[in-house]
């Protein structure tokens, strides 16, 4: 995922949880204002609490794991075990995001 999308789905995320980023100098992210439901495993629960998101980890034709957020469809990452964490991640976030597009 090139950093573009990503930015384009925390602020998705972001605006469907109530959050404001903020944003550096160069477009990125605000250091100071850390937010990174991508790489940290709590930011990514509280966003799945927040939105009441289910996550299912499924090993039935292959590991996957599974977001699933009220009105939208769920969200399938497919994963080894080694990137079972940074699969969820991504699964909490892109379904967060499209509970913004939804809201939209």
């Amino acid at each position: 995922m090139d950093a573009q999308e990503l930015s384009g789905l925390l602020e998705l995320a972001a605006k469907a949880s109530g959050k404001t980023l903020r944003f550096n100098s160069l477009g990125g992210v605000d250091a100071r204002y850390p937010w990174a439901p991508h790489e940290d495993s709590g930011d990514a629960l509280q966003l799945a609490c927040d939105l009441s998101i289910d996550i299912l980890h499924r090993f039935v034709g292959g590991q996957r794991v599974e977001a699933i957020a009220p009105g939208v469809q769920p969200i399938i990452e497919f994963c080894t075990e080694e990137t079972r964490a940074e699969a969820t991640r991504l699964a909490v976030l892109r379904a967060a995001a499209a509970v913004a597009e939804r809201m939209s």
